[in-house]
C-alpha cells in the first residue's frame, strides 16, 4: 500500500467565533494519488485547502502530514514539504518576472541566498513546463494559462511532496483546462507525489482525479472515487442541476442539463 500523505479527520473552523465554515471535514490521500475537492460556492473549500498548508488552523481536529502532526512541523518545513497553488492574482504595476517566481520555491531549501544548483533546478523545470521562453517575462503580462503554469513550476521548485492547488483551471478555456489538469496528473504519476485541487468542473474531476470530495454547508455529502461519490443524486442535492453519467469512448463522463 502506497505512503499515507495527508490524513485529516473531524476538522472544524469557522471565521471569528461566526458558523462553522467546516463541520467534521477529513480526507486521507495517499502518494501518486489526485484527491478532488468539489462543491458549490461557500462550500468551504478554500478554507480546508489553507487548513491543510497550516495558513488557518482548525478549531478542532486533526491533520496529519505523513502520519505526523502539521502543528510539530515548522513553517519552513512545511513549505518544503507542501507546495501551494494559490488561485491567480496580479501583483500589480511591480509584478515580478517570470524566473524570479519560480526561484521562489527554493527558498525553503536555500540558505541566504541562492546558488547554481537552485538555478539549475529552476531552469530545468521551467523547461519541463515549458516556461523558460517566459524568464523574463513580468508575471502581469502572462495569459492565465501562462500563469497558471508558472505557479505549479513554482510549487515542483519547492521538491514538495504534496500539492495543494486552488482551483488550478478556474478562467480557463476547455484547451487550457485539460492542459493544466493533464499536466497535474503528470508530476503526480512522475514525480510519485500526491495532490489535493480544488475543482468546479465535475468531468474533470471524473477523468482526473483518483478520490473526490465532495463538500455542501462545510459537511462532506460524499467521498470516494469520483464515480462512487458523483452519482445523480448527489448531484443534484448538492448543485440544484440534474445530471447523467454515462460511459462515452472508454470512460465515464458528467453530463449536466
Amino acid at each position: 500500500m502506497k505512503e499515507e500523505m495527508v490524513t485529516a479527520s473531524d476538522v472544524k473552523f469557522s471565521y471569528r467565533g461566526g458558523e462553522l465554515v467546516l463541520d467534521g471535514v477529513g480526507l486521507r490521500v495517499r502518494r501518486g494519488e489526485i484527491l478532488g475537492i468539489l462543491g458549490p460556492n461557500g462550500s468551504g473549500k478554500t478554507t480546508f485547502i489553507k487548513c491543510l498548508n497550516r495558513i488557518l488552523k482548525p478549531h478542532q481536529g486533526e491533520i496529519l502530514l505523513q502520519e505526523r502532526n502539521l502543528e510539530d512541523y515548522s513553517r519552513k518545513e512545511v513549505a518544503a514539504k507542501v507546495g501551494f497553488v494559490p488561485q491567480r492574482s496580479d501583483s500589480g504595476v511591480s509584478s515580478p518576472m517570470v524566473f524570479d517566481i519560480v526561484m521562489m520555491g527554493r527558498r525553503p531549501h536555500m540558505t541566504w541566498q541562492s546558488g547554481k544548483e537552485d538555478e539549475s533546478i529552476v531552469w530545468a523545470i521551467m523547461e519541463e513546463l515549458d516556461v523558460a521562453h517566459l524568464a523574463t517575462r513580468h508575471f502581469n503580462e502572462l495569459s492565465s494559462g501562462q500563469s497558471q503554469r508558472v505557479l505549479i513550476a513554482r510549487a515542483i521548485a519547492q521538491d514538495a511532496d504534496v500539492l495543494l492547488l486552488d482551483e488550478p483551471t478556474s478562467n480557463l478555456d476547455v484547451r487550457f483546462q485539460m492542459e493544466v489538469m493533464g499536466l497535474i496528473r503528470k508530476i503526480v504519476d512522475e514525480k510519485n507525489v500526491c495532490s489535493c485541487a480544488i475543482v468546479h468542473d465535475l468531468d474533470l474531476a471524473m477523468k482526473y482525479c483518483d478520490k473526490v470530495i465532495l463538500l455542501n454547508d462545510g459537511k462532506i455529502r460524499s467521498a470516494g472515487t469520483p464515480l462512487e461519490a458523483l452519482t445523480c443524486e448527489t448531484i443534484r442535492e448538492v448543485y440544484g442541476v440534474r445530471a447523467y453519467i454515462e460511459e462515452l469512448h472508454g470512460r465515464y463522463r458528467v453530463l449536466v442539463e
